[in-house]
This record gives structure tokens, sequence and C-alpha cells, in this order.
């Protein structure tokens, strides 16, 4: 979780999308009923799909005397266009809240609120006693423990931070190249989290 989020309604009611950086779909869904979303009216996606999206604009479109929220996670690019008209004139008390950024358009980025999030990254402290002590068990089970983009750029990060300090260069630009690839596309995660072991297990 990130900081709360208290007392916003006031500061971001001019507002109808909203970015979340190093935030997750708690966080969304907390702001939009912050804003005096009923939950029962905030719907989630992950990922977004292109059927999902004329789901929400018939949703959208209905003359309602309500607040209703589109929380979203991973989208395609086909899904993205499709969005644009709807977040660029979006009807009043229609919101959006996305809160995977890797793939965004910044198109859609730069029609939103940007909230950023301070969020420490939390890397298992077993793990990195695994990595000292080179237990590949460990390592490998930590690994596939994890789940979806944001956690397994996070532990990149981490990463490629630990061998640059242990001096091992090597490794650190191979774990920057998955990074840079993982964060533009989106790949099979259990190949890529084979890879990463195959990397850090040498």
């Amino acid at each position: 979780m990130g900081e709360p989020l208290i007392d916003i309604h006031e500061k971001f009611s001019k507002f109808s999308t909203f970015v979340f950086e190093n935030g997750d779909r708690e966080d969304a869904i907390n702001f939009l009923m912050s804003l005096g979303v009923n939950e029962g009216n905030i719907f989630h996606f992950d990922p977004l799909k292109i059927d999902d999206v004329r789901k929400i604009k018939e949703e959208s479109e209905i003359e309602k005397d309500y607040k209703v929220g589109f929380v979203i996670g991973d989208l395609s690019f086909d899904a993205q266009n499709a969005l644009l008209k709807l977040t660029e004139e979006p009807k009043d008390g229609v919101y959006f809240a996305f809160y995977r950024t890797e793939n965004l358009l910044d198109t859609i980025y730069s029609r939103s609120q940007v909230i950023r999030l301070k969020r420490k990254l939390d890397v298992d402290e077993g793990f990195k006693r695994a990595l000292e002590e080179r237990n590949k068990e460990a390592m490998l089970r930590f690994l596939f423990s994890l789940s979806g983009k944001t956690d397994i750029l996070n532990v990149l990060r981490f990463l490629i931070s630990y061998y640059s300090k242990k001096a091992q260069p090597e490794k650190a630009r191979a774990l920057m190249e998955f990074f840079k690839t993982y964060r533009e596309f989106n790949l099979n995660e259990r190949l890529l989290l084979a890879n990463i072991f195959s990397v850090i297990e040498d």
C-alpha cells in the first residue's frame, strides 16, 4: 500500500483521469472512493481488452445520478487507442484510474493527473540472504513467487543495484536488458523469471 489517500476531493475534483505511479489496484480503488464513487460502482479490468472498452463506453454513456469509476491494470496498445476518446471527453461523474504505467501511452499520461506514491522497495530478506549464501533453491522459490509486472520490475531494479555494488557489471548489464525489454513489452513472465535466475545463479 502507498501513503493514505485522504482529504483529496477538493484537490482533484476537476480531474477525471488519474495515473498512479508506484500504485496498485487497492490504491486506485481507495482513491476513487475518496472522490465519492461507491465501491459497487467501481469496475476493475486487468488486463483491459477491446471488448472491455465497449462495455466501458456503454456504461459511461448511461445518464445516471451517481459516480462511476474504472480501475485499469495492464492494457494493450489497441485497448488504449480505443480508450482515448473516452479519456479525452469523459462524462461528468465518470473516472478512470490507471495503476500499471509501464506501457501507458504518452497521450493518456498527458491528459491525466499523475499521482506519485512513495513506496519502499520491499524485497524479502530471505531472498537477500539467499543471494549472499548462493542458495539457488531459495532464490528460485522467491522469483517464482512474484506476480505481476510491477513486482518483477522492482526486483530487477534491486538486482541491478545489488550486482552493481558487488562489482559484477556483466550481471547488472544483463539484468538491465531484461528490465528495459520487459518495461516496454509484455513478455512471458515464467520464461523471464527463468532467464533472471539463469543470470543470478552463476
